[in-house]
């Protein structure tokens, strides 16, 4: 029986979330207390044949690409104070488009302003796979949000219509759509929704539902790169990122095996 050749990528990033549970209620986009560490960032692949490589920048390629090599490409994006423990910002995210906005809440008002894109405050990092032969691959992750149902994770790849979007089972949301939204909280739920003043369809993207696990494939051609886009982020406009939060410990493992 002709043995099916396998390598495994393996690519881990913790994430620590410690709140503080103020006195008063703390409010979406405005969640002053969460705190996100990024620990570990890698990726390596067992591979002993040399068929399929990993790179961090799409220049060098070998069997690992190391925390050092994925915090150092520009086109990355990490929180500020990534080696010593970045802060996610909550915000709005739109995997499809990779969209995320920053924003806050006036305690006072509750009036929601969003401010543009965000440069930091979330985690986006893309790694490249190649091989030296046509192949597909199988990318499962395992994601573990913890105690956190407002920390999510999208895995985007060229083969899938679609962003594979992990978090707490069920847990689902409505992304601010754009950068220029102004409408008051009125009925108190910490979020944006239909029931508050202001409020205009447009203002929203089409709700995102998360799951708790799914694979994704994708097709290598010889020698041309392909590659991996992983977003995580703190969902401010998830109604359940607000009120004092736990302190919690999140993880995310890709395995990319050959088929």
């Amino acid at each position: 029986m002709k043995l099916k050749k396998k390598a495994v990528l393996s690519a881990l990033a913790m994430l620590i979330v410690t709140a503080i549970a103020l006195s008063s209620a703390t409010f979406a986009w405005f969640t002053a207390g969460t705190v996100v560490s990024v620990e570990t960032i890698s990726a390596s692949i067992t591979n002993t044949d040399g068929s399929l490589l990993i790179s961090a920048d799409n220049i060098t390629y070998d069997i690992v690409a190391t925390a050092a090599e994925i915090a150092a490409y520009s086109g990355n994006t990490l929180p500020s104070g990534q080696a010593t423990g970045g802060t996610f910002v909550p915000v709005s995210c739109t995997p499809a488009s990779q969209q995320l906005i920053a924003g806050s809440i006036n305690g006072e008002t509750r009036l929601f302003s969003a401010s543009g894109n965000a440069t930091a405050g979330f985690f986006k990092v893309t790694i490249w796979l190649k091989a030296t032969s046509d192949m597909t691959v199988t990318v499962d992750p395992t994601f573990a949000p913890g105690a956190t149902p407002f920390l999510y994770a999208a895995l985007i790849t060229p083969d899938e219509a679609a962003p594979l979007i992990l978090g707490t089972a069920g847990d689902s949301y409505f992304p601010i759509a754009n950068g220029t939204v102004s409408c008051v909280d009125d009925n108190a739920n910490d979020i944006i929704d239909a029931l508050d003043a202001g409020y205009l369809p447009a203002m929203l993207g089409a709700q995102v539902t998360a799951v708790a696990d799914g694979t994704m494939a994708i097709s290598l051609a010889a020698n041309v790169a392909e590659t991996i886009t992983i977003l995580m982020w703190a969902e401010g406009q998830d109604a359940q990122c607000s009120g004092p939060i736990t302190t919690a410990t999140s993880s995310l493992t890709l395995s990319v095996t050959k088929d």
